[in-house]
């Protein structure tokens, strides 16, 4: 009888708590979406010397579901100051994801660019366009 009132008692408060759990989820969601909307400005707006300093906040933000987005974004701005490794890891993080292709070929740019033909072979993946094949051979 004892074990039948608590499984009750826990049924009921789980059933009351809900709403407000759903609540604070709802308000943290709205939070993360502003700080997500300006991070994306600030990506888009600051001198590219600036950026750096807002890398930590992107991670700060890590659980919202956007957040690969503010880091191509931000890759994008400074991908001329990156290393290989990390474009590198950038792209096996997101691949096969419209992200790691987006930023493929921006990297690909920059190494044509930059007469970086081995570079350029390791990075270039087949099925990336004929401007990419022709390069690439």
């Amino acid at each position: 009888m004892q074990a039948l009132r608590l499984v009750l008692l826990i049924t009921l408060l789980n059933w009351f708590a809900s709403p407000f759990a759903v609540a604070e989820d709802g308000k943290l969601r709205e939070q993360q979406r502003e700080q997500f909307l300006s991070l994306e400005k600030q990506l888009n707006t600051l001198p590219v010397s600036k950026l750096p300093a807002i890398h930590k906040d992107i991670e700060d933000l890590a659980n919202y579901p956007l957040v690969p987005y503010l880091k191509l974004r931000l890759a994008e701005r400074t991908l001329g100051s990156l290393s290989d490794t990390t474009v590198n890891e950038f792209l096996a993080r997101y691949a096969g994801t419209p992200l790691a292709t987006h930023l493929r070929k921006r990297w690909l740019d920059l190494l044509s660019k930059q007469q970086r033909k081995a570079a350029f072979i390791e990075a270039y993946q087949p099925g990336l366009g004929t401007k990419y094949t022709c390069r690439y051979l």
